[in-house]
């Protein structure tokens, strides 16, 4: 319920801005490093990518900041280290891959010049789409991994960043933008589990002790800005 609530909020907040009239509207992208902590598994951080698209409110030359609203894919996870052995670090591991909606503000820092260097904060909601975890089921370490099962398809989180924006022109503008991603929720959630078959060649049985995950992603994009200009004519 509480997601819910900080959305509800920020939308009515946002929604009435962008009918106004003029605002800004852009895609942006670039590479992404996730992290997890899970129970009995030391995992390293994955590289990975992601790609959004934003609306973002006009602001005048003399305001201090805008809203706007965001919707993205994003590759959350982790890469493989298991008994010391590493599996591709950065590369290879467990992935997934959500969309999702931010919600949130951006406030500029005053400059001379006609660039901006603002910080943002955001309310996000993220839906997962997909996952590799079958990707692991044929593995001799396959009873530690996560099961798809114990996915959490719905999570949220907060959204913290900073950036700088460029104008090429009256309409037209690049940024680069560094964010860091917390979720709030846990992306995956199981219980403890006893008499579970261990896969060959080991054989036997274990318990696996109860797992809560969360993601935590650092993102840098490139963007570009685009102004939809409306001019009110008496």
């Amino acid at each position: 319920m509480k997601k819910w609530i900080i959305f509800v909020f920020f939308g009515f907040l946002t929604i009435p801005t962008f009918a106004q009239g003029s605002f800004w509207f852009g895609p942006k992208f670039g590479p992404s490093i996730g992290t997890q902590v899970w129970n009995g598994l030391d995992q390293q951080p994955l590289l990975a990518s992601h790609a959004a698209f934003f609306l973002e409110s006009f602001a005048d030359e003399d305001d201090s900041g805008t809203l706007f609203a965001q919707l993205g894919y994003h590759v959350r996870g982790s890469s493989l280290r298991q008994g010391g052995v590493i599996f591709d670090v950065f590369s290879t591991g467990f992935e997934f891959r959500n969309a999702s909606l931010l919600l949130g503000a951006k406030r500029f820092i005053p400059m001379e010049s006609k660039n901006k260097a603002y910080y943002l904060v955001g309310a996000r909601l993220e839906y997962t789409l997909s996952t590799n975890l079958k990707d692991f089921e044929n593995s001799q370490f396959a009873t530690f991994y996560p099961f798809d099962a114990f996915v959490n398809k719905w999570n949220y989180g907060l959204t913290i960043g900073a950036g700088y924006s460029i104008p090429l022109s009256e309409k037209i503008g690049v940024f680069v933008e560094a964010t860091i991603h917390p979720d709030l929720s846990y992306q995956y959630q199981q219980p403890a589990l006893g008499n579970v078959v261990v896969p060959s060649p080991f054989g036997g049985s274990s318990t696996l002790s109860e797992r809560q995950i969360r993601n935590l992603s650092l993102e840098v994009s490139i963007g570009f800005n685009f102004l939809r200009k409306v001019v009110y004519v008496d």
